[in-house]
């Protein structure tokens, strides 16, 4: 199946038609597996999704900690992936095989619209977020990353 981003949508409509295949493969016309863009990453809906499994602050801490300290309420550390890839092919590592030798980033302006999603839910739910950039190369271009960064703070969507 590789990365499901282009993949997940079809096998979800062909289970609604009940005309499953066999094999999902993300090929091109010559049957060299496809790697999906990032540019168009979906939005996730971090405003609606259960965030509790991110929440470090067991529940028998909260009334202990909104009332020690305002905006405490919560404590949630969430993964968000800004590109994928590597072109490295270290032997010991699956990241290339995975994700291909490539790398793909996310642009800035959807980055930064994430963050300014879970910023705001934070802030509406009185607690605190940090972020867990995924990537397994983040800084791999400093042009990019700096840019990236740059953007995050004019939009001022740092988080913890």
């Amino acid at each position: 199946m590789g990365e499901a981003d282009e993949t997940w949508p079809q096998i979800v409509e062909d289970a609604i038609r009940g005309e499953l295949k066999e094999i999902y493969a993300p090929v091109d016309a010559m049957g060299k597996e496809r790697k999906p863009s990032l540019h168009h990453y979906p939005t996730i809906p971090w405003d609606k999704l259960d965030l509790d499994q991110f929440n470090l602050i067991p529940k028998l801490m909260h009334p202990l900690l909104k009332g020690f300290r305002e905006g405490w309420g919560t404590f949630r550390i969430v993964p968000v992936e800004s590109g994928r890839g590597c072109p490295y092919g270290c032997d010991f590592c699956t990241v290339t095989g995975f994700f291909g030798d490539s790398i793909r980033f996310r642009t800035n302006e959807s980055v930064v619209n994430e963050l300014l999603l879970l910023k705001a839910r934070a802030r509406r739910e009185r607690g605190q977020i940090a972020v867990f950039f995924i990537d397994d190369n983040f800084a791999i271009n400093i042009k990019r990353t700096k840019s990236l960064l740059r953007d995050i703070i004019a939009a001022r969507a740092q988080v913890f």
